[in-house]
């Protein structure tokens, strides 16, 4: 699905109507990761897991380094997320070149070896999705952010269809991706008067997790 297809606008029309009904805020946060699953999976539905995996893991090892003190299992739980995310990479973007590298160079030693074909078609957005997941779980590692508290927020973020396959970069952070994803009036409107901000950490809380001694958070 492309953006100047019939298509997406009869599906941009039915994701408009749905947020302009009078539900909760919740609700509507609901059916805007839903649409966003829908328009990635229109283009290729299997690689959708790429997608999952690469959401849970990352919220999974950001959850964790919040608990973590020993220096050795938080940079466990940052290790995970890099292989998770920089080997999908890897595989999808890279495979043929790497492929194609090992045969030079064993070439040069007298090894002859011929690859085998390597026709992997890349996922739509993955460049972006995993070093933005991985980027949210490398400030949480730094302590230079706190994890965001709802998972629902959380996969919008990564998710929401306008900016997963349309960015040319990766935003700032969760705070205006989210924003955006709320707002009736654009990518750049807030949060409609009254909603909870996601973001909206107590200030203590924020400031006694930031201040933590940094030991171990070298990567």
């Amino acid at each position: 699905m492309v953006f100047n297809s019939l298509t997406f606008l009869v599906f941009f029309a039915c994701v408009l109507v749905l947020h302009s009904m009078p539900f909760n805020w919740t609700t509507k946060k609901v059916n805007l990761l839903i649409a966003s699953y829908v328009f990635y999976a229109a283009w290729n539905p299997p690689f959708v897991v790429l997608l999952w995996v690469s959401t849970v893991v990352d919220w999974y090892a950001a959850q964790k380094l919040v608990h973590a003190e020993r220096p050795a299992v938080r940079r466990a739980w940052m290790l995970l997320s890099a292989l998770a995310n920089l080997g999908m990479l890897a595989y999808f973007k890279y495979g043929a070149f790497l492929l194609q590298s090992l045969s030079t160079v064993v070439a040069g030693i007298g090894v002859v070896y011929k690859p085998p074909a390597f026709d992997i078609v890349l996922p739509v957005g993955i460049s972006f999705y995993t070093f933005a997941t991985m980027s949210y779980t490398l400030d949480v590692y730094l302590r230079r952010a706190v994890p965001a508290r709802s998972f629902l927020d959380y996969a919008l973020f990564v998710t929401f269809f306008p900016h997963l396959v349309g960015a040319d970069h990766a935003p700032d952070g969760t705070r205006p991706a989210v924003r955006g994803a709320a707002s009736r009036h654009g990518k750049h409107g807030a949060l409609r008067p009254g909603a909870d901000d996601p973001w909206d950490v107590p200030e203590d809380r924020a400031r006694r997790w930031l201040s933590r001694p940094r030991r171990g958070a070298g990567v």
